[in-house]
């Protein structure tokens, strides 16, 4: 745990660690596993916490102390550190040089020890006051959250935290899932944790959305279509860098990357799918990883790019979903919502499916209109509804081609649990070499699921099946 006070805990470990200045394990111990300090010298030589490292790190701190203990005039209570402790001479014989009986002796060492570790805390001090400024300066870069609290993702939350706090890989991570899952939410979650824990120097967030779904109506936000340029940009402006904007493209990566390259950035790049040209987006954006990291939010699954480490987002458990409800109709103070039993709510599980923008925009209707009318317009993509699966689906209907969406039309004739491949042949009427590539596509883009332990089954979320039978893709 970091130091709170100087007392005699930080004394004792600083002791601890000058006797074993010149081990091989020295960064086992307690005093470089708890300083700021510490990981502050690792993020800023862009190192890994290593043994080696942490050790290498703490003695280079420890020097630094002695010198400054040594500026103090406190020459000889540096000296007499350096003899014993970095030159590893004993007891005997750095009492001797300094003419002094044993028990004098250790009573200067613990004396010296003390004005070292006075020095020490000082430095830790600094480092906790500049990391916390900078942390709170990073923190400002969020977007507004959309949200309180969060259901049912403690598990992908915990893998999102890991993937960031690797330091030895998973440089391009991709949160990627149907829209409405809440991928934006836990990037935001799990950078916020990432940044207060000081993994990151700094935090660019730039998103490639060109609309938003609130109020229950699609918003269009005025911005072209992200290209890998303006990218650039963002990042040298976001790092305080902006002289960069002004190069040609090739020297503007270049500086960019090495910008990435001296210390570990976090870049979030949030709604990649709206983006110019995904792919090439993705392939320019690997060569500025390690340290820094990249985080893409997606509805498009990029499990094709071997080095993308992907993180699957799925709907809510009828427990979460259930739990969301009620806390957003305690937000919005809805009280046919608080009112209800477990047994009223389900139905609205059953046609959301766990999707928490539909659970959102399910709740604040209920307000205004009986619920079976609100969860019918939902199965018919009437009204509101109408605007919301405009906004989750058109982009991805969009793209596809005639063979996926002939064969996403198609799977509702499968039951709800879905089928496999041979189900898919049958229902699709496509031949197989054309079955593969659409099967592709309805999975990159979040919109076919893939489950079971012995064979491959496929199905769709329901809130995709209500979308296929409504008129916005049957007119």
């Amino acid at each position: 745990m970091p130091y709170e006070t100087l007392d005699g805990q930080l004394i004792a470990d600083l002791h601890q660690a000058l006797r074993r200045y010149r081990a091989d394990d020295l960064g086992e111990t307690t005093l470089a596993r708890s300083l700021s300090l510490v990981q502050a010298r690792l993020q800023a030589g862009a190192k890994s916490d290593t043994l080696f490292h942490r050790s290498a790190a703490l003695r280079e701190i420890l020097l630094e102390c002695l010198n400054a203990l040594r500026e103090q005039n406190k020459a000889d209570a540096s000296r007499l550190l350096m003899e014993r402790f970095v030159k590893g001479e004993t007891a005997k014989k750095v009492a001797y040089e300094f003419g002094l009986p044993d028990s004098t002796f250790y009573n200067k060492q613990s004396e010296a020890v003390s004005m070292l570790a006075a020095i020490l805390w000082q430095m830790e001090q600094t480092e906790v006051e500049r990391a916390n400024t900078q942390a709170q300066l990073a923190l400002r870069k969020l977007p507004a959250s959309t949200y309180t609290r969060l259901f049912g993702v403690a598990d992908v939350l915990n893998r999102l935290a890991g993937a960031l706090a690797d330091a030895d890989g998973r440089w391009l991570i991709t949160l990627d899932g149907l829209g409405g899952v809440g991928k934006t939410a836990l990037a935001r979650e799990a950078t916020k944790q990432t940044l207060i824990a000081g993994r990151f120097n700094d935090l660019v967030w730039e998103t490639a959305q060109r609309e938003r779904f609130a109020w229950s109506s699609r918003q269009p936000i005025a911005r072209p279509a992200l290209t890998f340029e303006m990218l650039l940009d963002a990042i040298a402006v976001q790092l305080n860098h902006a002289d960069i904007r002004r190069q040609p493209l090739d020297r503007k990566k270049a500086d960019i990357r090495f910008l990435l390259c001296e210390a570990p950035y976090l870049i979030v790049l949030d709604n990649l799918e709206t983006a110019d040209d995904v792919q090439p987006m993705v392939d320019e954006l690997w060569p500025l990883t390690n340290p820094s990291k990249v985080l893409l939010t997606s509805r498009e699954r990029l499990t094709r790019y071997e080095q993308n480490h992907s993180i699957h987002v799925t709907a809510l458990d009828a427990n979460a979903a259930i739990a969301l409800m009620r806390y957003h109709g305690a937000e919005r103070g809805i009280d046919q919502i608080l009112q209800a039993t477990d047994e009223t709510l389900l139905p609205i599980q059953d046609v959301t499916a766990g999707n928490p923008l539909a659970i959102k925009l399910v709740v604040g209707l209920v307000e205004r209109r009986p619920l079976a009318n609100v969860l019918a317009a939902l199965q018919k993509a009437t009204g509101e509804a109408r605007e919301f699966y405009t906004f989750i689906y058109r982009y991805s209907w969009d793209k596809l081609s005639k063979a996926g969406q002939a064969l996403l039309l198609n799977m509702p004739h499968l039951p709800p649990g879905g089928g496999d491949w041979d189900d898919l042949l049958a229902v699709s009427g496509l031949p197989e070499p054309d079955l593969s590539p659409a099967v592709d596509e309805l999975i990159g883009l979040s919109l076919l699921n893939v489950g079971g332990p012995d064979e491959h089954r496929y199905s769709i979320h329901p809130l995709t099946r209500h979308f296929i039978l409504s008129e916005l893709v049957q007119s």
